[in-house]
């Protein structure tokens, strides 16, 4: 009877306890400092790093931008600078609202191209305007024409006779800065009539007289034409930066939460007894 009774109990299971889960996570640090897990803890928290530091990055621009909001801002309520000719301190002055006087030179006219409206295509009138007293000349971005409505041979419809004055937004150049940037690309003959962009220092090499190194974008005048329909172009949206940092802040955070909780739980199932 005692002999069975013994051979009983070696048959039953010997039971099993769970691990502790708060005993894991507080063991978690040295687990994954341990050898079993090291390199990879390594691995996890350069990448977390990375995205933390993008995210860094974001909030940095985000912090430019609203400074250059800022300044763009002030400087649109000042009151109008008028050019004459001098010289004008470009980096200082962008965005400031201008006053000039003088006539257009519709001969060595241009337009912009891929200018579109509430999605609508058109073109951009780009016309040199001699300033009065003076001989310099400054191009005045005059405002947009849908492409239906727009044909290079009677530009002269939209045509401002004699001596005008107009008010607009001073603008620095725009060349070409990157090289998947499209290229305006001048013929061997002739002058180049539509461009990508105000490329001032490019376009005075078509035209017979210096330029003043900015270019004007009009502002509208009451009880004007309809077309061209000037509408000066000035971004104080932040952009997506702010997000775009959450975004990356967020991969942090969960890759390394996704992480540990890997190790947490794989350190539980092996620290489980096994049954006999």
């Amino acid at each position: 009877m005692d002999t069975f009774q013994h051979s009983d109990t070696q048959n039953k299971a010997i039971p099993t306890t769970k691990p502790d889960g708060w005993a894991t996570w507080r063991a978690l640090p040295r687990q994954l400092i341990s050898p079993q897990w090291r390199w990879q803890t390594l691995i996890v928290i350069v990448i977390a790093f990375g995205f933390i530091r993008l995210g860094m990055w974001q909030l940095q621009r985000l912090g430019e931008r609203r400074v250059q909001n800022a300044v763009i801002a002030s400087r649109t309520v000042q009151p109008a600078l008028p050019i004459t000719g001098a010289a004008v301190d470009v980096a200082a002055q962008e965005h400031r609202r201008v006053r000039v006087r003088g006539t257009f030179d519709y001969a060595n006219e241009i337009v912009l191209r891929t200018q579109s409206r509430n999605g609508v295509a058109g073109v951009e009138i780009i016309t040199p305007l001699r300033i009065a007293g003076s001989d310099q000349h400054v191009l005045v971005n005059r405002g947009w024409v849908p492409l239906l409505q727009y044909d290079a041979r009677a530009l002269q419809q939209y045509a401002v006779p004699g001596e005008v004055e107009i008010e607009g937004i001073l603008r620095k150049p725009q060349p070409r800065t990157t090289a998947i940037g499209p290229i305006d690309r001048q013929p061997s003959s002739g002058r180049l009539e539509t461009w990508f962009r105000v490329d001032v220092a490019r376009i005075a090499e078509q035209v017979p007289y210096p330029l003043l190194p900015f270019f004007i974008e009009q502002l509208p005048v009451p009880d004007a034409p309809a077309l061209p329909d000037p509408q000066p172009d000035i971004q104080l949206a932040e952009g997506s930066h702010l997000s775009y940092a959450i975004q990356w802040f967020s991969f942090a955070g969960t890759g390394l939460a996704g992480y540990a909780t890997l190790v947490a739980t794989r350190t539980r199932k092996d620290a489980a007894p096994t049954s006999a």
